[in-house]
């Protein structure tokens, strides 16, 4: 026999990652009473990977004497997206980034000073135990606020209503059935980074060797909105990077007396490397490295989505005694430090099939897939330009321009892969879900990556940790404004 439970709370929120869970904290403080349903058994959804979230003008970088401002922060969003997004909505997750930092350490939350060697600009900010750490303390804020919170239970439809009545929520949660009342929702429930099915529709740049880094979410929360007469923005958005590895493709690199673990993709996106697609042909300037969101749409238009990072021993040698330039996909640090051990750690890999080394060109050619000629004679013209100290193709700088000549000769097999969906729901600046004629739904809003209108095709790595900072700013804002929502209609 099937149970049966009924509900009513202020405001219910749909996904319990950093957008629902900065949501709930705003909204109980504000006095609604406040639902999260989540669907799988823990909370955190994608923040659980991520590192830190942009700020401008916050209260650690005062400390630290960083001046950025959010003007410039502004200018810098709109000019790296051409103007293709909500100025409204971009503003608002700007204005308030600095603030939400405060907030968050009015409640005990610990920011370490990290600057992203990508952009330098300082914009972000590395809380104690990275996403874990805030999704940890967001939790507990919850709790303490006294935020109902339902893991395992998956909503099925959401009834639409008029104004002024309750939203009738429809949720399973193993074998019982639960009916659920709120004056206001929030859908926040993450993507659709495993749906395939949505991917392939709605996305241009994904392709079937690609893998989620993200939480598989499958789309839910942009099915029920959609439903509801949400309008769209911003869908097929990819959050990419490359050329990249699976993370659990690490180097063990015996460095006497440590081990040193560091993801191969660290190798990958080294500047003083060469980046030949599977026909044997340079394709960019491999410095672009330094910002593997922008790299991987030079990664993805190559043939089946692959790339292949190529070196000799003289670059490794160089690694070994000096560190790598870049050191992504490792601990940081590593730039200096020598790396005993680095050319087993690689050579272990080659069983694996992610590596070949060869003490000929043509073996590497033949691994890789390519016309021997044609890779042949991509390394003998990048060789002439770095003796020349001049890349006639890509005008790489000097500095990493290194010849490959001395055998053995590496090459590591890459793509360009994603961490989640950006895009979906289409909202304004108070996050408020907007229909077909741009009119708020009464009582709706979304949050985070399963809306549009705030990222433009490729992620700004000028404004490192925009993600997953304005899934946490605009939580925090659609809790701010539907708890208002829902305690002046519960007043009238």
């Amino acid at each position: 026999m099937v149970k049966s439970e009924n509900i009513i709370a202020d405001f219910i929120i749909l996904g319990g990652g950093a957008s629902g869970l900065s949501a709930a904290v705003a909204a109980a403080e504000k006095g609604a009473s406040t639902i999260i349903i989540e669907k799988r058994g823990a909370l955190g959804g994608n923040a659980i990977m991520a590192g830190g979230i942009f700020a401008a003008e916050s209260p650690t970088q005062k400390r630290l004497k960083i001046d950025l401002r959010k003007d410039e922060c502004f200018r810098t969003a709109m000019n790296h997206s051409h103007w293709k997004i909500n100025p409204y909505i971009i503003r608002t997750f700007i204005d308030k980034s600095g603030d939400t930092i405060k907030w968050l350490e009015n409640k005990g939350l610990n920011f370490v000073p990290f600057i992203e060697p990508i952009a330098g600009q300082g914009g972000f900010h590395l809380p104690t135990g990275a996403g874990i750490g805030l999704v940890k303390h967001l939790t507990d804020e919850c709790k303490k606020l006294g935020v109902n919170i339902l893991l395992h239970t998956d909503v099925k439809k959401i009834n639409s209503r008029t104004k002024g009545e309750l939203f009738l929520i429809e949720a399973k949660s193993n074998e019982i059935d639960i009916t659920l009342k709120s004056r206001s929702i929030l859908i926040a429930t993450g993507g659709y980074g495993g749906n395939k099915e949505m991917l392939k529709k709605y996305c241009l740049d994904y392709r079937d060797n690609m893998t989620c880094y993200g939480v598989p979410n499958n789309g839910d929360g942009i099915s029920l909105a959609m439903a509801l007469g949400a309008d769209t923005a911003g869908l097929g958005i990819l959050h990419m990077a490359g050329p990249t590895l699976p993370k659990s493709i690490v180097l063990n690199i015996n460095n006497e007396p440590n081990v040193v673990r560091v993801q191969l993709s660290a190798i990958i996106l080294e500047p003083n490397t060469v980046w030949v697609n599977k026909r044997g042909k340079r394709f960019t300037d491999e410095s672009i490295g330094y910002n593997h969101f922008g790299s991987a749409n030079t990664v993805v238009i190559q043939p089946d989505n692959e790339s292949f990072t190529v070196f000799d021993n003289n670059i490794v040698n160089g690694w070994i005694e000096n560190g790598f330039i870049l050191g992504m996909g490792g601990p940081m640090g590593l730039q200096g430090k020598t790396l005993h051990g680095l050319a087993t750690a690689l050579q272990e890999h080659v069983k694996r099939g992610w590596v070949n080394i060869a003490n000929k060109w043509d073996e590497i050619a033949e691994w890789m897939g390519a016309d021997p000629q044609i890779l042949e004679s991509t390394i003998s013209k990048y060789n002439s330009d770095c003796e020349n100290r001049y890349d006639t193709l890509f005008n790489k700088n000097p500095k990493y321009l290194l010849p490959l000549l001395t055998p053995p000769f590496y090459a590591v097999k890459a793509r360009a892969d994603f961490l989640s969906t950006i895009g979906g729901i289409k909202i304004n600046e108070y996050m408020e879900v907007l229909d077909k004629k741009d009119i708020p739904i009464p009582g709706l809003y979304a949050a985070g990556v399963d809306t549009g209108g705030w990222n433009s095709d490729t992620y700004n790595g000028l404004l490192p940790g925009n993600a997953f900072g304005f899934s946490v700013n605009s939580g925090r804002i659609a809790g701010e404004n539907a708890a208002k929502y829902a305690l002046e209609l519960k007043s009238i």
